[in-house]
């Protein structure tokens, strides 16, 4: 009786052992499943960033926070040359627009204009400085500053406006800032039509 009992003894040991070694396989094998998992998402995680880095400039996270927009927008045609001093006449159409800024962000060194013409299409375009009719409009914007306002005029413009928003120039690099308020609609400048 006595050995049969040490062979069911050994026979138990024999099992257990065998369970832990597979016990053991198998919680190496998760471990190397898992340390395969980590390396092909910080692979894939460093080439995404690496993209996403390459393709914004160092200055992108200075638009973070500027919130400004245009209040108001109304076109000029070729009827304000007779208002215009020689050498200030006006080819195509011409906007004039308020822009305000609310609190927030940094520096801005610059305005674009996102100006949306009657047929759809979407240009950008740079503000000019001009001094006609006791008006002036200054591109230098170091003063645009929260709760603020300027005046900004964009001329040349060769099919009629429709609707513009504004882009804020901010940093070093000169960055374009998406605009972060909707674009709102030209119209006719009250006094010349």
């Amino acid at each position: 009786m006595e050995d049969y009992n040490e062979r069911q003894f050994y026979n138990l040991q024999r099992s257990s052992l065998s369970m832990k070694k597979r016990g053991l396989g198998s919680v190496v094998a998760i471990i190397i499943l898992a340390l395969i998992a980590i390396i092909l998402v910080s692979i894939f995680l460093g080439a995404y960033l690496g993209n996403v880095k390459k393709n914004t400039s160092g200055d992108s996270s200075s638009c973070l926070g500027i919130d400004i927009g245009v209040t108001n927008c109304y076109i000029f045609d070729d009827r304000l040359n007779n208002y215009l001093p020689l050498g200030q006449q006006v080819t195509g159409y011409t906007i004039l627009m308020d822009v305000e800024r609310a609190p927030g962000g940094r520096e801005i060194g610059g305005l674009r204009f996102v100006v949306k013409n009657i047929e759809g299409n979407e240009n950008l375009f740079e503000p000019m400085n001009i001094s006609a009719l006791n008006f002036n409009a200054n591109t230098d914007y170091k003063n645009f500053i929260e709760y603020s306002s300027v005046s900004a005029v964009v001329r040349g413009l060769e099919k009629e406006p429709q609707s513009v928003a504004v882009s804020a120039v901010v940093g070093e690099s000169q960055t374009i800032c998406e605009p972060v308020n909707a674009a709102i609609e030209c119209v006719g400048f009250p006094y010349l039509y």
